[in-house]
């Protein structure tokens, strides 16, 4: 195993498969494009037809793992049972590729195994001495044989994943770090600001949890992208976001209680027993409820340390607010008295609840059993997608029958007070008459249609009175058709 070690650091592939494992010489180039690229495969060692090729690409092929396997199918043209290794000087990287043809004929399966050269996995060394071939079984060998060997070696799955699910951006990235590596000032705030979406998304559990604010949180993340852009190389070949992750969560962890939480919690105190929280709601979803409460009860009866840590952390986590709708102490102080209302006003206030089911009561079954569900009278409340479910309609009908019954249900309550009707919801044919002012000499001024010019006999009467303040409105078109229908 130290001798394939040793061959695989240095990229001594043909020594690897023909003076260690025993294979047959074999001389072939082969030319391949895709990507609108141009790469170069040389086949350097075969077994009963089993071709092995190499191809050196760049260090962005490498973490490309469609491009890997696009190679791959142009090589299975000319190739159809083969070993591919694909791999890189900068840095020293490669990935050995397998592929056997399924049953119907037309797919590939794919297996890959990328390591860097220095640090090959254990397990594959292991299984790569099964590839080995020795002088006694050359004549009694078959392509069966050498099938079977291949696809348990390689058939497995890989110990490391260097892969990433954006190609693109993970090249922009090693480009941006290679360019500040070598520049200045400008490429490393450059480089820091095309990783805030990493900050982003790396510091979400911190609104989550320690309810801290999106946008601080964000800064949080960028301080850890900052202190891991200074320290990061990219000629090791690591991807920066997996790197800069770690660096963020040991700041969150760091910074995160003390910046969310109103009373202040160490962070080791913190995150050890929001884990224990985290178990204790696994216990209630698995086993049922109490199970978690009793977890929780037998610790603190365990441990007075963990106790005094715990009453520490509850209190600081279950902070309720007025000013968030979803704390039940909003409901809880919008049902508080109002001091300084009067005893009548209190009264109202305490018979507020009969006045409602009063009113609900003069509304049809159906139409009380939608306001009941949507404002959760005696249950939680309902969605207009559950109420119809329940009574067969759509989610409009559902919208519409509740404005509708609403709006009687404000008229019985305001009859009931005594309460007028607001002008807003008097009907056209209800709307006050309107009041026109009265002369000096105690008669009414000559009303004025506003819709058509005076005629020449009301000239000497506009010219001696005082214009009106008020026109009358044209007249409707319902009435303008009955006067019709009455002079015809």
């Amino acid at each position: 195993m130290e001798e394939f070690a040793r061959q695989l650091a240095t990229h001594d592939f043909q020594s690897l498969f023909i003076e260690a494992l025993g294979w047959d010489r074999a001389s072939r180039w082969l030319s391949v494009e895709t990507d609108d690229r141009s790469f170069v495969l040389r086949v350097l060692a075969e077994k009963r037809g089993v071709q092995v090729a190499t191809c050196f690409v760049d260090r962005y092929s490498l973490f490309n793992r469609g491009r890997l396997r696009r190679i791959q199918k142009e090589f299975a043209r000319s190739a159809h049972e083969h070993i591919l290794v694909s791999y890189s000087d900068d840095p020293k990287k490669q990935v050995w590729q397998w592929a056997v043809r399924l049953p119907d004929g037309r797919r590939l399966r794919h297996r890959e195994h990328p390591f860097f050269s220095a640090t090959p996995p254990e397990p594959l060394l292991a299984r790569l001495e099964q590839l080995a071939f020795s002088l006694d079984e050359e004549e009694s060998t078959t392509l069966i044989d050498v099938l079977g060997r291949v696809r348990a070696a390689l058939d497995t799955r890989s110990e490391l994943n260097l892969f990433v699910r954006k190609p693109v951006y993970a090249e922009q990235s090693d480009q941006l770090a290679l360019a500040m590596r070598d520049g200045g000032l400008s490429e490393f705030h450059e480089f820091v600001l095309f990783h805030r979406a990493l900050a982003k998304w790396a510091t979400k559990r911190l609104s989550r949890w320690p309810r801290l604010d999106e946008e601080d949180a964000e800064q949080i993340g960028l301080l850890g992208i900052i202190n891991a852009a200074r320290k990061f190389k990219p000629e090791l070949g690591y991807q920066f976001s997996t790197y800069a992750t770690t660096a963020i969560k040991r700041r969150c962890h760091r910074h995160g209680p003390d910046e969310g939480l109103l009373i202040r919690v160490p962070a080791p105190v913190y995150w050890p027993h929001w884990h224990t929280q985290r178990a204790a709601e696994r216990l209630e979803t698995r086993h049922g409820f109490g199970r978690g409460r009793a977890f929780i009860d037998w610790l603190q009866a365990r441990d007075s340390k963990f106790s005094a840590g715990w009453t520490r952390f509850r209190a600081a986590t279950r902070i309720q607010s007025i000013d968030d709708r979803m704390t039940n102490a909003k409901e809880a102080v919008r049902r508080l008295p109002d001091p300084a209302m009067d005893p009548c006003g209190q009264l109202l206030r305490a018979e507020e609840p009969d006045v409602v089911g009063w009113a609900l009561d003069a509304l049809s079954d159906e139409d009380a059993w939608i306001i009941r569900l949507r404002y959760g009278l005696g249950e939680r409340a309902r969605t207009l997608n559950e109420v119809g479910i329940m009574l067969g309609l759509t989610r409009e009908r559902i919208r519409q029958r509740q404005l509708k019954a609403e709006k009687q249900l404000a008229k019985s309550i305001r009859e009931f007070f005594g309460e007028p009707e607001p002008r807003d919801n008097l009907e056209p044919d209800q709307e006050a008459a309107p009041v026109t002012e009265i002369g000096d000499d105690g008669t009414e001024p000559p009303a004025v249609n506003c819709g058509a010019q005076p005629r020449p006999e009301d000239h000497a009467k506009l010219n001696g009175a005082s214009q009106p303040r008020y026109c009358e409105p044209k007249p409707r078109a319902s009435q303008c058709r009955s006067d019709l229908v009455h002079a015809s």
